[in-house]
């Protein structure tokens, strides 16, 4: 598992310790325990700081473009919109890209974005995606330990032992970030 926490938390302070204050959490189903968690490690650095979360700029999407653009078309239009924002995936970020500036903001200037996964498109748009990286590598070469101990273990008769594994993750910054 990733420490989905520990990323959505890590990145709110940084964008708090750059001068940023009104930070929108654009996530994922408050159903997955993902998206609560990162939604968690959002508002507990929110409050760690002082700052009040503000509902009007905490929105559940479907992680789809078409729903993303109207929950930021709401979002943006606050009397006093946010200056930075936390996504719950990278298509949700690329997406608050795309739509902030199709209206005219300047990424990161007017709005700083962090999605949650590095992926090769997150660095070759422009501007680039500051995002929280996931051990995607460490997690795929665990997964098959795991399977492998498993079936060693069904083969042999006996129950195998689960154990749960909290990966960190880490803040890669590019060019939305300012």
């Amino acid at each position: 598992m990733v420490d989905n926490f520990s990323g959505a938390y890590n990145a709110i302070c940084y964008l708090i310790n750059n001068s940023h204050r009104r930070i929108a959490h654009i996530g994922g189903s408050m159903t997955s325990k993902v998206f609560r968690e990162r939604f968690e490690g959002y508002k507990k650095a929110l409050i760690d700081h002082h700052i009040d979360p503000d509902h009007r700029l905490i929105r559940e999407t479907r992680l789809t473009k078409e729903d993303c653009c109207l929950v930021l078309k709401d979002i943006l239009a606050c009397k006093n919109p946010p200056n930075a924002a936390l996504c719950a995936n990278n298509l949700t970020a690329i997406t608050t890209i795309f739509y902030a500036q199709s209206v005219g903001l300047h990424i990161p200037d007017d709005l700083a974005v962090i999605g949650f996964s590095v992926d090769p498109f997150s660095m070759l748009m422009k501007p680039s995606l500051t995002a929280v990286q996931q051990p995607v590598q460490e997690m795929g070469k665990m997964a098959i330990e795991s399977l492998v101990d498993e079936l060693e273990c069904h083969a042999r008769q006996r129950t195998a032992v689960y154990q749960e594994i909290i990966l960190a993750t880490k803040l890669v910054l590019r060019e939305s970030f300012g």
